[in-house]
């Protein structure tokens, strides 16, 4: 690979972008492609991607509530708390920009092994190695969902304070009412409502994925991406409607 960059370096860059270019406009054939090749590294690397361009925008939200409560030991112990409990809330925060990285990985193993037992009851034939290198580019709108998501945090927080008042009595209570207050901000919950449409391209994507990695014909591979991607619109839903703090991706 490196020989190949060295030797015709325009060709090994455009690659990816023609890669790109066919999965968004003839996924079937990307697919059908994608399934005679082996390994998971690409893959990976594509959904850590997705992963860190939501962690990094975390961590920039994390970084700008903190800044709310600089000079003191985060506010708590002014409101009769033991100081202990600024600290562990603001560890929490920040263990809550891994998240991202984290959960997409955690979602990609999910989404892999639904996949696959649902297409087991359509007599799907095929490695579930070959599920789930498909189904990770079955969601790689990820990408673009967790950059609008958080990113759409991060803006919010330029157009709001947050409050100073916390409500909550234990840590993880605490740290839910701060992200609340971000998510409670229009531009935020519109961040929520592109994830859910780009769930709904995964649902496309995915059809084609099922249809190459489980030999199934497209109307039972629509059937099959079907379930998992309304389970997890469905938790999608109860999040913008709950304002809860869990992370979708």
């Amino acid at each position: 690979m490196a020989m190949e960059v060295l030797k015709s370096p325009g060709t090994a860059v455009a690659r990816p972008f023609k890669a790109l270019k066919l999965l968004v406009l003839a996924p079937d054939v990307f697919f059908e492609r994608k399934a005679e090749e082996h390994g998971l590294k690409q893959e990976t690397l594509l959904l850590l991607v997705a992963g860190l361009v939501g962690t990094v925008l975390l961590v920039f939200v994390v970084e700008s509530i903190l800044g709310n409560f600089r000079g003191g030991s985060f506010a708590f112990a002014q409101q009769g708390d033991d100081p202990i409990i600024g600290q562990r809330v603001t560890r929490q925060l920040w263990g809550r920009a891994g998240h991202p990285a984290v959960g997409i990985l955690i979602l990609w193993a999910l989404y892999t092994i639904v996949l696959y037992l649902v297409s087991w009851l359509f007599d799907g034939v095929g490695t579930i190695s070959k599920t789930a290198k498909l189904t990770a580019w079955g969601l790689a709108p990820m990408v673009l969902a967790n950059l609008v998501h958080y990113g759409s945090w991060a803006l919010a927080l330029t157009q709001t304070e947050i409050s100073t008042q916390i409500q909550g009595g234990r840590p993880p209570q605490k740290v839910a009412f701060l992200l609340n207050e971000v998510r409670a901000e229009p531009i935020a919950i519109a961040g929520t409502i592109v994830g859910l449409l780009a769930l709904i391209w995964c649902a496309y994507l995915l059809t084609f994925a099922m249809k190459h990695a489980r030999d199934l014909s497209r109307s039972d591979a629509m059937k099959v991406a079907a379930i998992p991607v309304a389970v997890h619109g469905g938790y999608l839903i109860w999040q913008l409607l709950n304002h809860t703090v869990l992370s979708p991706f």
